[in-house]
């Protein structure tokens, strides 16, 4: 296995009608990324990201802060794997709220909206296959576990543009390989 980087997407929209697009500091923090990997290496050799509109984004200012155009100069256009996509957080947030009486508080206050997505987040991983979410814990896993092997079949270096539950999932794989 070659070296392996893991980016989670830059900064996306909270409270805008469209969460999965970058805001402008998303766009910046890709451009940073972009031109520390350009200084210091390694350059990728494949890149591959998560089939959600921020990872496509973050990728792209990644590319446009490093100076690559996919396909002629630097790595080649990044393969779309479907498999680094976050977990559906409104679908956690909602079957909790059906779980425990409550609602689903699409505020703009993030503290709030923290409190409720910590509470929320918790109790899927609580509650195992039998829980009624749409993806259990235990599938997301395993669903990110399948796509780190295939990304770790690759030639390296490579570059993953994902999200941060994704990248939790995995450390924590790391400290508990079976769990």
């Amino acid at each position: 296995m070659g070296v392996l980087l893991l980016a989670r997407h830059g900064q996306a929209s909270f409270g805008a009608d469209d969460y999965d697009v970058l805001s402008e500091t998303g766009w910046e923090q890709g451009r940073v990324l972009g031109r520390w990997l350009a200084k210091e290496g390694p350059e990728p050799v494949s890149v591959v990201h998560g089939g959600m509109r921020r990872h496509r984004e973050t990728w792209e200012a990644i590319a446009e802060g490093a100076g690559w155009i996919p396909g002629a100069s630097g790595p080649p256009e990044a393969e779309v794997d479907a498999a680094w996509a976050e977990f559906d957080h409104l679908a956690v947030l909602t079957r909790h709220a059906e779980i425990t009486g409550g609602v689903v508080d699409h505020t703009t206050d993030r503290r709030a909206f923290q409190e409720q997505f910590e509470v929320s987040t918790a109790h899927w991983y609580e509650s195992g296959p039998g829980g009624g979410y749409p993806e259990p814990y235990d599938a997301f896993v395993g669903r990110a576990r399948a796509a780190l092997d295939a990304a770790a079949a690759r030639p390296g270096p490579t570059l993953v543009v994902t999200s941060g539950g994704v990248i939790a999932a995995l450390a924590a794989l790391l400290v508990v390989p079976d769990g």
